[in-house]
């Protein structure tokens, strides 16, 4: 387990398969802080408590399912980048393969498919760990 500057990355999960949301609750809660939305704290169009609520947590990265019902677990990220940045790191769960073509496309960071396996999303949050890091690092020389 990566530590972002001394402290255990808050990790974001927005979800609405409750047996997914306790598996990835149950492997996270002892190496990270994980964070539980589910769709309808989203709130599909007007997301202003959604906004509010990660704008006070001080979140790291995302863990996102793209099937959501009324809304793609894609728009939720790019909201979520337009709130804290567009560097977020986020990971995309889906048992679609298609989804991952778009989110190629998309460029965003990691994408797993489902049913998780427990290796795997330790190894995506490990990595997007170091990102963290290394942007934290980054300095303005002018």
């Amino acid at each position: 387990m990566k530590i972002l500057n001394n402290k255990k990355p808050n990790i974001g999960v927005v979800d609405d398969d409750f047996a997914v949301i306790n598996y990835i609750i149950n492997e996270l809660d002892e190496r990270f802080n994980p964070y539980l939305f589910t769709w309808t704290d989203y709130g599909g169009d007007n997301y202003s408590t959604f906004r509010e609520y990660i704008e006070n947590k001080n979140l790291d990265m995302f863990i996102i399912d793209v099937n959501l019902p009324d809304v793609s677990g894609f728009e939720v990220g790019e909201n979520i980048r337009k709130v804290l940045g567009s560097r977020v790191p986020i990971i995309y769960i889906s048992s679609d393969l298609e989804n991952m073509k778009f989110m190629e496309r998309k460029a965003v960071n990691i994408f797993l498919k489902k049913p998780l396996k427990a290796n795997e999303l330790i190894s995506a949050i490990d990595y997007l760990s170091e990102f963290i890091e290394e942007r934290s690092r980054i300095r303005v020389a002018i």
